[in-house]
């Protein structure tokens, strides 16, 4: 898996993070403002509720990203609102441990002829994925990670990916999706624990996927989980199944 260059790193999240600020920004002066209209009120007046110049309010109804959360929290309260600061995944990170870079080659390695690999694939959403397979007969979509607290949430993401490659790529032959994890004690007692999403969600065996992954002559057993292992994660006995 390539590395990016550090400086690259830097402008690409220097660059998405200020677009996505001034977005965020442009929305919560449009919302801000139509509220305080609905409620009657002045610029002013809220600048001498919370104790601000009014240019303060000013510049937050004009989407001004450098006014800062305490300022945009006491005026949401004074509006009756409440200010929340929230994250969503998006896309890929732009950095990873280098744990994750080694799990990504080690699932490469498995592969066999017959499938085209490739990694990190955009979507139409701006956000990416992995891993991905293609053969004639099959696309896999392969999620690494190198720890995962929510299966429910990381199967969620999964589903949404497949429809973004829909979207893309149309739907001329199967597309599964899988999740590849370092078989560590956490991960097998959260495989354990969730025996029904196991069933419905992740149907196919590892020993399944990995086989079909190393012979594209063989048809793919369909979205499953994927343990793949190495020196720095293998410990204790062989992982469960998820058939």
């Amino acid at each position: 898996m390539t590395t990016r260059e550090p400086s690259l790193i830097r402008r690409a999240a220097i660059q998405q993070g200020d677009r996505e600020l001034r977005r965020t920004a442009l929305r919560f002066a449009e919302d801000f403002r139509e509220l305080r209209l609905r409620v009657g009120v002045s610029q002013r007046a809220v600048a001498e509720a919370i104790g601000v110049d009014p240019s303060v309010i000013n510049r937050l109804e004009r989407a001004d990203p450098s006014v800062g959360p305490v300022i945009r929290a006491r005026a949401c309260a004074v509006l009756g609102a409440d200010f929340r600061m929230q994250l969503y995944r998006e896309r890929s990170a732009l950095i990873y441990d280098a744990g994750h870079a080694r799990l990504v080659d080690r699932l490469v390695n498995i592969v066999g002829r017959g499938w085209r690999t490739e990694l990190e694939l955009s979507l139409p959403d701006r956000r990416s994925v992995d891993a991905s397979f293609f053969a004639r007969h099959a696309v896999v979509l392969t999620e690494v990670e190198t720890r995962v607290r929510r299966l429910e949430q990381i199967q969620r993401e999964l589903q949404s990916k497949r429809e973004s490659v829909i979207d893309k790529v149309g739907l001329d032959r199967p597309i599964h999706v899988v999740l590849a994890l370092p078989p560590t004690h956490h991960h097998r007692a959260l495989v354990r624990e969730h025996p029904a999403l196991i069933r419905t969600t992740f149907p196919a065996s590892s020993a399944q996927i990995r086989a079909a992954l190393a012979d594209a002559a063989l048809p793919f057993p369909g979205d499953g989980i994927l343990w793949v292992s190495g020196s720095a994660y293998s410990s204790g006995p062989s992982p469960v199944s998820t058939s």
